[in-house]
């Protein structure tokens, strides 16, 4: 009897190919590779044979690795700068990329202003904030419309850590709200970076902003800053037991050679908003090199500012500005201010 061998192929049949498989595992595979893309609907059935699920999942975070890459407008490794035309209150935690990144933290309407080639008035021939007399127009140092300066809230803080005794909280809020009605009059959109410089913070609490600068980095810049070295300054601290009064002494009586080899021009004057500006940028600094940004920027401060500025924007980092007025006083202070301006029928507009 003849045995019917036409229903077993033989082993060198092509009918059948290697990998190939007719169960219902296949189906399932296939409509898998089909909803994330893999395979299109009209894709040639013979081309859809069996593959390991793990390479095909691999390929499909590759083709969406790829999607996000076109989307992002950076280069590896290139960095996310602040944009100096906008005022950031606030800020997120940096993200933790290979480089030193800042983040970029944009509120409210208000350009960064310079106090290149502005004349401001000499302090010494305009009324004390602490004077009674005082006018927020004409005994403010800055013009309407100009920035700032920097010093105008310094000479508040001194005056202010001279009040000692009774009614001392009264006339600290008389001369912070002398200061916030000059400032509200003269140029309001620098109001809110004021307000914060004067009680230490940058943004709100519930925002979660921090500095970020520990005692370590401020110590070092105070040496670069004032030519000493760092036991120097160490003993200066033992003694004084205030960085900020270690700078101010320090510069007083720092004498540099590189002073006499390099052409003078207009002397620089710092403004709240560039110390503002650049604070925040020390506070949204992360990564690698971060310590090293953060000095840099924190020394140009130090460099550019008098003494007692300098003094104060160590205890800015800090965060103690330590002038006997907490929060509570400067908002009392602000609202003297609002109760002020009223009487002027000065009209406020809700920010944003």
């Amino acid at each position: 009897m003849k045995e019917d061998t036409s229903a077993a192929p033989s082993e060198n049949s092509e009918d059948i190919k290697l990998g190939e498989t007719t169960s219902p595992t296949k189906d399932r595979l296939d409509r898998k590779r089909k909803r994330i893309g893999v395979i299109d609907d009209d894709e040639d059935e013979t081309k859809t044979a069996y593959e390991d699920p793990i390479k095909v999942m691999n390929e499909h975070k590759d083709t969406v690795k790829r999607l996000k890459e076109k989307e992002s407008p950076l280069k590896e490794g290139e960095n996310k700068m602040i944009d100096l035309t906008t005022l950031p209150v606030s800020a997120s935690q940096g993200s933790s990329s290979t480089k030193a990144s800042t983040s970029k933290q944009s509120v409210g309407k208000h350009s960064l202003r310079k106090s290149t080639g502005i004349k401001y008035k000499d302090r010494s021939t305009l009324r004390k904030l602490s004077d009674p007399k005082y006018n927020p127009t004409t005994d403010a140092p800055f013009a309407a419309g100009e920035p700032v300066p920097f010093s105008f809230l310094v000479e508040g803080f001194e005056e202010v850590g001279a009040c000692h005794g009774e009614n001392s909280k009264e006339a600290i809020k008389v001369i912070m709200s002398n200061i916030f009605r000059s400032v509200i009059t003269l140029t309001p959109e620098e109001m809110v970076i004021c307000y914060y410089l004067s009680t230490g913070k940058l943004a709100p609490d519930y925002r979660g902003v921090e500095i970020g600068v520990g005692f370590e980095i401020l110590r070092s810049c105070t040496a670069k800053a004032t030519g000493r070295s760092d036991k120097e300054i160490r003993q200066e601290f033992s003694s004084q037991g205030d960085l900020g009064e270690v700078v101010e002494s320090c510069k007083s009586t720092q004498k540099s050679l590189s002073g006499f080899f390099i052409k003078k021009g207009p002397p620089t004057v710092l403004t709240c908003s560039e110390v503002f500006e650049d604070a925040m940028k020390v506070a949204n600094t992360s990564g690698q090199n971060s310590t090293k940004l953060k000095q840099s920027i924190i020394l140009r401060l130090l460099k550019d500012g008098t003494n007692t500025e300098a003094k104060y924007v160590i205890r800015f980092f800090q965060k103690n500005l330590k002038i006997g007025a907490n929060a509570a006083t400067m908002i009392g202070a602000l609202a003297k201010t609002v109760v002020l301006l009223n009487k002027t029928n000065l009209k406020f507009t809700k920010s944003e």
